[in-house]
């Protein structure tokens, strides 16, 4: 493995580790979040959306050229084989823009109930449909188990995305 995509591979193991740990921590909360919970909160969600876009790109169902993503690791192309999921998945992401990654009018009209541990369970689950990858030394991630993954469905996938529900 290169030393690029050893880092790569470190970055997409950091972001489904963080996303994990924020519902962790946050699932032990009674009742109502202080500012703290609120920060790990907002930090989880931002974590997700990383993992999100790492498996099924962005709202378009694209990756952009700069971005992270399956392919680097496999040398083809992988998405999520459950398109209603990945569409799922990618609908989730203009909430998460309105309400905490960008000023917009609408953060504060628009009230959406993020259940983190839920979430972190759906990228979980997504993970494990995506090749699994073995321990390396550095980034604790490695392509080596990466033989066996998953076929990309031969239809296009659908570019809009599901709302979130």
């Amino acid at each position: 493995m290169t030393r690029e995509l050893d880092d790569g591979a470190g970055h997409v193991a950091y972001e489904w580790m963080s996303t994990i740990s924020a519902a962790h921590d946050l699932a032990a909360v009674p009742g109502q979040r202080n500012s703290l919970q609120n920060a790990l909160l907002e930090a989880g969600l931002a974590h997700y959306r990383c993992v999100v876009n790492f498996c099924c790109g962005h709202f378009t169902g694209r990756h952009r050229a700069d971005d992270i993503k399956p392919s680097d690791f496999l040398r083809r192309d992988w998405w999520p084989e459950d398109e209603e999921f990945d569409r799922r998945l990618r609908g989730r992401l203009p909430g998460i823009n309105k309400t905490f990654a960008h000023l917009t009018w609408d953060r504060g009209i628009v009230q959406i109930l993020w259940p983190l541990g839920f979430l972190a369970h759906e990228a979980q689950w997504a993970g494990a449909r995506r090749p699994r990858a073995g321990a390396s030394e550095r980034s604790g991630v490695s392509v080596q188990d990466l033989e066996d993954p998953p076929t990309r469905r031969a239809a296009p996938r659908s570019g809009s995305a599901a709302p979130c529900a």
